[in-house]
């Protein structure tokens, strides 16, 4: 498995920007985005919009 921080940056143009966010403490831990996203899952309107944004589980 290769990890975003090892790709090459035509593989991931917005390397930088993940990397400032981290450095920025503005991305989640791997446990709260996965919580996140089985909340988001597990909701009775799950599916009833086709774009949807987890932060909003």
């Amino acid at each position: 498995m290769r990890c975003l921080r090892g790709a090459a940056p035509e593989a991931f143009p917005d390397r930088q920007n993940f990397a400032n966010l981290k450095t920025g403490g503005q991305l989640t831990s791997p446990t709260d985005a996965a919580t996140r996203v089985l909340a988001w899952l597990d909701r009775a309107d799950f599916g009833a919009n086709p774009v949807a944004d987890v932060r909003e589980a």
